[in-house]
């Protein structure tokens, strides 16, 4: 049962990184937003996983709470936190898991599966079930926001990666950037500046997703009430 108390306690996930092409389907992601909200005496919290090495001044620069690391070690740590907070890992869209499953051991993987949440199709059967209730014949959303424009218009975070055609562009103009071996602090403004935008989109799609699972706890709330 998806409630507010699980909303509340879960952990809100976003890939970033290259998109997919005829040569590479799917792409080994750059980097991981993980979103908590925040809690009575709890601040909320935004993790960021690297995971390519050369991002190291990125991460070192970035926040306390960044790091590089393998995809499989982001995982296991937001399993493990997860758990200990008493919720899931949640994201919008098939692509999380799939990108999971390709690059995690199995084991890992099937943990994964027991403790997250695709919040999408869900979402799609709570307009379903409106568009029933009031008739009016509005279009299925299908993107976040998509999603965020029918029931929440004018929350989105971010719509686009300032500095950047979007994320994969940023995370192709990173790559060349943190060639160059320098730490952030020596970085040039725009090249500084691209950080943050690329961070700040992520975590928009991550508090998106966590405005979006909020809205379908208290809509399952008084649908079984």
């Amino acid at each position: 049962m998806w409630d507010r108390e699980t909303a509340e306690s879960s952990i809100y996930i976003d890939f970033e990184g290259f998109g997919r092409s005829s040569k590479n389907p799917m792409p080994h992601p750059h980097m991981l937003g993980a979103y908590q909200p925040k809690k009575p005496a709890k601040h909320s919290i935004f993790h960021t996983f690297c995971f390519k090495d050369e991002w190291q001044p990125i991460s070192n620069g970035w926040s306390p709470n960044s790091e590089v690391c393998t995809l499989n070690k982001a995982i296991e740590k937001l399993l493990s936190l997860a758990k200990k907070e008493g919720g899931l890992l949640v994201y919008y869209s098939d692509h999380e898991r799939a990108v999971v499953e390709k690059y995690c051991s199995a084991s890992l993987y099937k943990k994964f599966v027991e403790r997250s949440f695709n919040v999408k199709p869900a979402l799609r059967r709570m307009f379903n079930r409106n568009r029933r209730a009031n008739a009016n014949g509005d279009k299925a959303p299908t993107t976040l926001n998509e999603f965020m424009e029918h029931y929440m218009a004018g929350h989105r975070q971010v719509n686009s990666v300032v500095g950047a055609k979007g994320p994969a562009d940023a995370c192709r103009r990173l790559d060349k950037i943190c060639s160059s071996g320098l730490k952030l602090r020596k970085w040039v403004p725009k090249d500084k500046a691209l950080v943050k935008a690329l961070f700040s989109y992520n975590k928009g799609d991550c508090i998106s997703t966590w405005k979006l699972a909020k809205q379908l706890a208290n809509h399952n709330t008084r649908f079984d009430n």
